[in-house]
Protein backbone atom coordinates (compact mmCIF):
# COMPACT_ATOMS: atom_id res chain seq x y z
CA UNK A 1 0.00 0.00 0.00
CA UNK A 2 1.58 3.33 -0.72
CA UNK A 3 1.58 6.39 1.30
CA UNK A 4 -0.36 9.17 -0.62
CA UNK A 5 0.22 12.99 0.53
CA UNK A 6 -1.68 15.34 -1.22
CA UNK A 7 0.44 19.74 -2.04
CA UNK A 8 -1.02 21.39 0.64
CA UNK A 9 0.45 21.11 3.62
CA UNK A 10 -0.56 22.41 7.08
CA UNK A 11 1.78 24.91 8.21
CA UNK A 12 5.22 25.61 6.24
CA UNK A 13 8.00 27.60 8.55
CA UNK A 14 10.16 30.31 6.64
CA UNK A 15 13.05 30.19 8.62
CA UNK A 16 15.43 33.12 8.20
CA UNK A 17 17.94 33.07 10.47
CA UNK A 18 19.84 35.02 8.35
CA UNK A 19 17.84 37.27 6.38
CA UNK A 20 20.31 38.98 3.44
CA UNK A 21 17.92 40.94 2.64
CA UNK A 22 19.63 43.77 0.55
CA UNK A 23 16.88 46.45 -0.32
CA UNK A 24 17.46 48.41 -3.26
CA UNK A 25 18.52 52.08 -3.97
CA UNK A 26 19.09 54.68 -1.71
CA UNK A 27 18.94 58.84 -1.11
CA UNK A 28 18.03 61.56 1.46
CA UNK A 29 15.70 64.06 -1.05
CA UNK A 30 12.61 64.17 0.69
CA UNK A 31 9.81 63.43 -2.01
CA UNK A 32 6.15 63.81 -2.18
CA UNK A 33 3.95 61.30 -0.18
CA UNK A 34 2.29 59.11 -2.32
CA UNK A 35 -1.53 59.12 -3.06
CA UNK A 36 -3.33 57.26 -0.86
CA UNK A 37 -5.92 55.93 -3.18
CA UNK A 38 -4.82 51.81 -4.32
CA UNK A 39 -7.28 50.29 -6.44
CA UNK A 40 -5.75 46.60 -7.22
CA UNK A 41 -8.37 44.73 -6.86
CA UNK A 42 -6.78 41.88 -9.17
CA UNK A 43 -6.55 37.86 -8.49
CA UNK A 44 -3.25 37.81 -6.62
CA UNK A 45 -0.43 35.86 -8.83
CA UNK A 46 0.68 32.48 -8.68
CA UNK A 47 1.92 31.33 -5.13
CA UNK A 48 5.63 30.63 -4.92
CA UNK A 49 5.36 28.46 -2.43
CA UNK A 50 2.90 26.47 -0.17
CA UNK A 51 1.35 28.30 2.57
CA UNK A 52 -1.02 27.71 5.51
CA UNK A 53 -4.98 28.74 5.50
CA UNK A 54 -5.83 31.14 8.41
CA UNK A 55 -9.74 32.49 8.26
CA UNK A 56 -10.84 34.35 11.03
CA UNK A 57 -12.27 32.60 13.93
CA UNK A 58 -16.28 32.39 14.28
CA UNK A 59 -16.70 33.53 10.33
CA UNK A 60 -19.03 30.75 8.23
CA UNK A 61 -17.06 29.55 5.21
CA UNK A 62 -15.39 32.00 2.70
CA UNK A 63 -17.34 32.29 -0.93
CA UNK A 64 -15.95 33.30 -3.69
CA UNK A 65 -18.15 36.42 -4.09
CA UNK A 66 -17.37 37.42 -0.16
CA UNK A 67 -13.41 36.59 0.09
CA UNK A 68 -10.87 36.68 -2.34
CA UNK A 69 -7.51 34.71 -1.10
CA UNK A 70 -4.33 36.48 -0.60
CA UNK A 71 -0.75 35.44 -0.11
CA UNK A 72 0.71 37.35 3.48
CA UNK A 73 4.12 37.01 5.03
CA UNK A 74 4.38 37.18 8.61
CA UNK A 75 7.07 36.38 11.42
CA UNK A 76 7.42 33.35 13.50
CA UNK A 77 8.22 34.16 17.16
CA UNK A 78 11.23 32.86 16.39
CA UNK A 79 12.32 35.91 13.95
CA UNK A 80 11.72 33.86 10.69
CA UNK A 81 9.10 34.81 7.97
CA UNK A 82 6.24 32.82 6.48
CA UNK A 83 3.71 33.01 3.86
CA UNK A 84 -0.03 32.56 5.25
CA UNK A 85 -2.98 32.08 2.51
CA UNK A 86 -5.81 34.36 3.83
CA UNK A 87 -9.27 34.82 3.18
CA UNK A 88 -9.73 38.49 2.52
CA UNK A 89 -12.92 40.14 2.48
CA UNK A 90 -13.82 41.77 -0.96
CA UNK A 91 -13.39 45.56 -0.87
CA UNK A 92 -11.93 48.36 -2.86
CA UNK A 93 -8.04 48.13 -2.72
CA UNK A 94 -7.95 44.88 -1.76
CA UNK A 95 -3.74 45.05 -2.22
CA UNK A 96 -4.36 47.87 0.72
CA UNK A 97 -5.96 45.62 2.98
CA UNK A 98 -3.56 43.15 2.61
CA UNK A 99 -1.11 45.71 3.90
CA UNK A 100 -3.49 46.37 6.55
CA UNK A 101 -3.20 42.97 7.88
CA UNK A 102 0.90 42.90 8.63
CA UNK A 103 -0.03 45.55 10.95
CA UNK A 104 0.25 44.51 14.74
CA UNK A 105 -3.34 45.29 15.85
CA UNK A 106 -4.71 43.80 18.94
CA UNK A 107 -6.80 41.64 16.71
CA UNK A 108 -3.88 40.59 14.68
CA UNK A 109 -1.87 39.76 16.93
CA UNK A 110 -4.54 37.81 18.65
CA UNK A 111 -5.32 35.64 15.65
CA UNK A 112 -1.74 34.94 14.71
CA UNK A 113 -0.18 33.89 17.91
CA UNK A 114 -2.42 30.57 17.25
CA UNK A 115 -0.27 29.75 14.85
CA UNK A 116 2.80 31.13 16.71
CA UNK A 117 3.10 34.12 13.96
CA UNK A 118 3.16 37.92 14.92
CA UNK A 119 2.55 40.81 12.57
CA UNK A 120 6.00 42.56 11.15
CA UNK A 121 4.44 46.64 10.34
CA UNK A 122 4.65 48.51 13.89
CA UNK A 123 0.84 49.03 15.84
CA UNK A 124 0.39 52.53 14.72
CA UNK A 125 1.51 52.86 11.78
CA UNK A 126 -0.87 54.40 8.58
CA UNK A 127 -0.19 53.18 5.42
CA UNK A 128 -0.74 54.94 2.02
CA UNK A 129 0.03 52.70 -1.15
CA UNK A 130 -0.53 53.72 -4.93
CA UNK A 131 0.06 51.69 -7.57
CA UNK A 132 1.78 53.25 -10.85
CA UNK A 133 2.87 51.18 -13.82
CA UNK A 134 3.63 48.03 -12.11
CA UNK A 135 5.05 49.89 -9.44
CA UNK A 136 3.70 49.46 -5.60
CA UNK A 137 4.46 52.98 -3.72
CA UNK A 138 3.90 52.36 -0.02
CA UNK A 139 4.47 55.32 2.46
CA UNK A 140 4.17 54.12 6.11
CA UNK A 141 3.72 57.03 8.43
CA UNK A 142 3.68 57.70 11.42
CA UNK A 143 5.64 54.48 11.99
CA UNK A 144 7.35 53.50 15.61
CA UNK A 145 11.10 52.93 15.22
CA UNK A 146 12.35 49.31 15.13
CA UNK A 147 14.23 47.77 17.13
CA UNK A 148 16.79 46.52 14.54
CA UNK A 149 17.68 46.77 11.01
CA UNK A 150 16.52 42.95 11.13
CA UNK A 151 13.56 43.91 12.06
CA UNK A 152 13.32 46.56 9.19
CA UNK A 153 14.79 43.92 6.76
CA UNK A 154 11.84 41.21 8.29
CA UNK A 155 9.05 44.21 7.40
CA UNK A 156 10.65 45.33 4.11
CA UNK A 157 10.32 41.84 2.96
CA UNK A 158 7.16 41.19 4.06
CA UNK A 159 5.64 44.47 2.41
CA UNK A 160 7.37 43.27 -0.82
CA UNK A 161 6.54 39.61 -1.35
CA UNK A 162 2.82 40.43 -0.08
CA UNK A 163 2.49 42.94 -3.15
CA UNK A 164 4.38 41.08 -5.91
CA UNK A 165 1.75 38.50 -5.60
CA UNK A 166 -0.55 40.67 -6.81
CA UNK A 167 -0.66 40.49 -11.05
CA UNK A 168 -0.72 44.09 -11.29
CA UNK A 169 2.70 44.31 -8.92
CA UNK A 170 5.82 43.72 -10.86
CA UNK A 171 8.45 45.72 -7.84
CA UNK A 172 7.84 47.54 -4.95
CA UNK A 173 9.40 51.21 -3.58
CA UNK A 174 8.61 52.08 0.37
CA UNK A 175 9.06 55.69 1.77
CA UNK A 176 8.56 56.29 5.40
CA UNK A 177 7.31 59.63 6.26
CA UNK A 178 7.35 60.71 2.65
CA UNK A 179 11.42 60.30 2.52
CA UNK A 180 13.36 58.03 0.98
CA UNK A 181 16.31 58.22 3.49
CA UNK A 182 18.21 55.29 5.13
CA UNK A 183 16.60 54.40 8.62
CA UNK A 184 17.89 54.90 11.78
CA UNK A 185 18.95 51.54 12.29
CA UNK A 186 21.53 51.84 9.09
CA UNK A 187 18.68 50.19 6.24
CA UNK A 188 18.44 51.46 2.63
CA UNK A 189 14.44 51.42 1.82
CA UNK A 190 13.52 49.07 -0.95
CA UNK A 191 13.34 51.03 -4.45
CA UNK A 192 12.66 49.45 -7.26
CA UNK A 193 12.01 45.93 -5.41
CA UNK A 194 11.30 42.54 -6.73
CA UNK A 195 10.20 39.12 -4.97
CA UNK A 196 12.73 38.24 -2.54
CA UNK A 197 14.33 34.80 -2.09
CA UNK A 198 12.95 33.38 1.06
CA UNK A 199 15.22 31.99 3.26
CA UNK A 200 18.74 32.34 1.36
CA UNK A 201 20.75 29.29 2.94
CA UNK A 202 24.00 31.09 0.60
CA UNK A 203 23.27 33.51 -0.37
CA UNK A 204 26.98 35.08 -1.31
CA UNK A 205 26.64 32.97 -4.09
CA UNK A 206 23.61 34.65 -5.45
CA UNK A 207 25.76 36.98 -6.58
CA UNK A 208 27.23 34.92 -9.27
CA UNK A 209 25.59 35.76 -12.28
CA UNK A 210 25.31 31.92 -13.31
CA UNK A 211 24.11 30.62 -9.58
CA UNK A 212 20.59 29.74 -10.04
CA UNK A 213 17.70 29.56 -7.17
CA UNK A 214 16.74 26.00 -6.31
CA UNK A 215 13.99 25.80 -3.54
CA UNK A 216 13.82 23.03 -0.81
CA UNK A 217 11.60 22.45 2.40
CA UNK A 218 13.51 20.71 5.59
CA UNK A 219 11.32 20.08 8.57
CA UNK A 220 12.18 21.80 11.92
CA UNK A 221 13.23 19.86 14.61
CA UNK A 222 10.57 19.15 16.53
CA UNK A 223 9.30 18.03 12.98
CA UNK A 224 6.12 20.28 13.22
CA UNK A 225 7.12 22.64 10.26
CA UNK A 226 8.32 22.13 7.09
CA UNK A 227 10.29 25.00 6.17
CA UNK A 228 11.11 26.47 2.84
CA UNK A 229 14.83 27.09 1.88
CA UNK A 230 16.35 28.69 -1.07
CA UNK A 231 20.00 27.62 -1.88
CA UNK A 232 22.18 28.83 -5.10
CA UNK A 233 23.43 26.28 -6.72
CA UNK A 234 25.57 26.99 -10.16
CA UNK A 235 24.84 23.43 -11.39
CA UNK A 236 21.37 22.36 -13.51
CA UNK A 237 18.16 22.74 -11.14
CA UNK A 238 15.53 20.17 -11.86
CA UNK A 239 13.90 17.15 -10.36
CA UNK A 240 16.47 15.20 -9.38
CA UNK A 241 18.84 17.80 -8.38
CA UNK A 242 16.62 18.90 -6.12
CA UNK A 243 15.63 15.67 -4.47
CA UNK A 244 19.78 14.95 -4.57
CA UNK A 245 19.81 18.56 -2.25
CA UNK A 246 17.23 17.05 -0.05
CA UNK A 247 18.92 14.28 0.77
CA UNK A 248 22.48 16.36 1.29
CA UNK A 249 20.76 17.88 4.44
CA UNK A 250 21.08 21.57 5.31
CA UNK A 251 23.50 23.39 7.57
CA UNK A 252 21.11 26.13 8.63
CA UNK A 253 20.31 25.79 12.58
CA UNK A 254 17.02 24.30 13.73
CA UNK A 255 16.48 22.46 10.24
CA UNK A 256 16.94 18.45 9.82
CA UNK A 257 17.42 16.27 7.45
CA UNK A 258 14.46 13.41 6.41
CA UNK A 259 17.24 11.49 4.94
CA UNK A 260 19.47 8.69 6.74
CA UNK A 261 23.09 9.49 6.64
CA UNK A 262 25.05 8.03 3.27
CA UNK A 263 21.79 8.06 1.48
CA UNK A 264 21.78 8.32 -2.52
CA UNK A 265 18.93 9.58 -4.82
CA UNK A 266 19.44 6.71 -7.75
CA UNK A 267 16.39 8.52 -9.44
CA UNK A 268 13.41 10.60 -9.14
CA UNK A 269 10.55 11.36 -11.54
CA UNK A 270 6.54 12.42 -12.10
CA UNK A 271 4.45 10.26 -13.80
CA UNK A 272 0.87 10.34 -13.90
CA UNK A 273 0.92 12.00 -10.55
CA UNK A 274 3.07 9.90 -9.15
CA UNK A 275 6.63 10.81 -7.69
CA UNK A 276 9.27 8.04 -7.68
CA UNK A 277 11.98 8.64 -5.68
CA UNK A 278 14.30 5.26 -5.91
CA UNK A 279 16.93 5.46 -3.03
CA UNK A 280 20.45 3.25 -1.99
CA UNK A 281 19.57 1.04 0.72
CA UNK A 282 20.92 3.25 3.59
CA UNK A 283 17.39 4.63 3.07
CA UNK A 284 15.58 1.67 5.17
CA UNK A 285 17.34 2.82 8.43
CA UNK A 286 14.53 5.50 8.49
CA UNK A 287 12.12 3.22 10.03
CA UNK A 288 14.63 3.74 13.42
CA UNK A 289 12.84 6.63 13.53
CA UNK A 290 8.68 7.19 14.74
CA UNK A 291 8.04 9.82 12.02
CA UNK A 292 10.35 10.53 10.25
CA UNK A 293 9.43 8.76 6.70
CA UNK A 294 6.43 10.70 6.96
CA UNK A 295 8.02 13.71 7.42
CA UNK A 296 10.79 12.64 4.23
CA UNK A 297 7.50 12.25 2.10
CA UNK A 298 6.13 15.80 3.03
CA UNK A 299 9.18 17.59 1.87
CA UNK A 300 9.74 15.20 -0.74
CA UNK A 301 6.17 16.29 -2.01
CA UNK A 302 6.63 20.05 -1.72
CA UNK A 303 10.01 20.49 -3.50
CA UNK A 304 8.85 18.15 -6.53
CA UNK A 305 5.87 20.10 -6.73
CA UNK A 306 7.21 22.75 -8.70
CA UNK A 307 8.58 20.65 -11.10
CA UNK A 308 4.51 18.55 -11.86
CA UNK A 309 1.61 17.82 -10.35
CA UNK A 310 1.51 15.29 -8.00
CA UNK A 311 -0.93 12.91 -6.13
CA UNK A 312 1.20 10.30 -4.59
CA UNK A 313 4.68 9.52 -3.47
CA UNK A 314 6.18 6.51 -3.95
CA UNK A 315 9.82 5.37 -2.11
CA UNK A 316 11.88 2.89 -3.53
CA UNK A 317 15.04 1.14 -2.51
CA UNK A 318 17.17 -0.23 -5.19
CA UNK A 319 14.43 -0.38 -7.73
CA UNK A 320 12.23 -2.36 -5.10
CA UNK A 321 9.07 -0.68 -3.42
CA UNK A 322 9.81 0.51 0.02
CA UNK A 323 7.11 0.12 2.59
CA UNK A 324 8.34 1.23 6.21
Amino acid sequence: MFNSYKAIIALALVLALVFGLTACGQGTTPVEPPDATANASDTPAGMTTPEPSITPDGQASPTPSDFRRATLYYRTDEGYMLPVSMEIPMEEGIAKACLSRLVSTPEMRLELQKQGLRPVIPEGTEIELNIINGTAVVNLINMPTLQSAEDEQAMFMAIVNTLVEFSTVDDVTIYIDGNDEETQNGSNLPKNQGRFAINPENSELATSGSAKPMLLYFPNESGSMCVPVTRYTENAVDLYSSIKALAEGTKLNGLRSCFPENTLVLAATIENGILTVNLSSDFEQITQTVGLYDLASSVVLLTAQQFGSIDEVRFMVNGAVFEP
